[in-house]
C-alpha cells in the first residue's frame, strides 16, 4: 500500500493538493528511486505513512529515471531541448503525464539550473 491507501485518514504536514504548499520544492529524487526531504517530520511521512519508498515504487522511478536518460540524455541535448522536454514531461503543452513523470522533471530543473 501507498499513498492515499496507505495514508487513510491521517493529515500530513504538506497536501499535495495545496498548491501554495509547493511540495514539490521539498522533494529531493535520488538516482537510485527513492524519493526524501530535508524536513524531518515530511520525510517521515514520506517513508512511513505514504510509503513512498515501498521497492516497487523505488525500482519503477529509477526504471523511468535510466530509460530517460539513456534515450534523452544520451542524443547530448541543447538547453532549448531540455527545456522543451520538461515541457511535455511537466504536463505544460497539455500532454498527459507519464507515469513517474516528477522524477524525469526534477532531473531536468536541476540540469538545467547547472547551465
Amino acid at each position: 500500500q501507498h499513498c492515499d491507501t496507505k495514508k487513510g485518514n491521517r493529515d500530513l504536514l504538506y497536501n499535495p493538493a495545496n498548491r501554495f504548499d509547493d511540495v514539490e520544492s521539498k522533494l529531493r529524487f535520488l538516482r537510485d528511486g527513492q524519493i526524501e526531504s530535508d524536513d524531518p517530520q515530511f520525510n517521515q511521512e514520506i517513508n512511513d505513512v505514504l510509503n513512498l519508498n515501498e521497492n516497487r515504487l523505488v525500482s519503477n522511478r529509477k526504471a523511468v529515471l535510466d530509460a530517460f536518460q539513456q534515450v534523452f540524455m544520451g542524443k547530448n541535448p541543447t538547453k532549448a531541448g531540455m527545456e522543451k522536454a520538461l515541457r511535455e514531461w511537466n504536463g505544460e503543452n497539455g500532454e498527459v503525464l507519464q507515469p513517474f513523470c516528477q522524477v524525469v522533471v526534477y532531473y531536468l530543473r536541476k540540469k538545467l539550473k547547472r547551465m
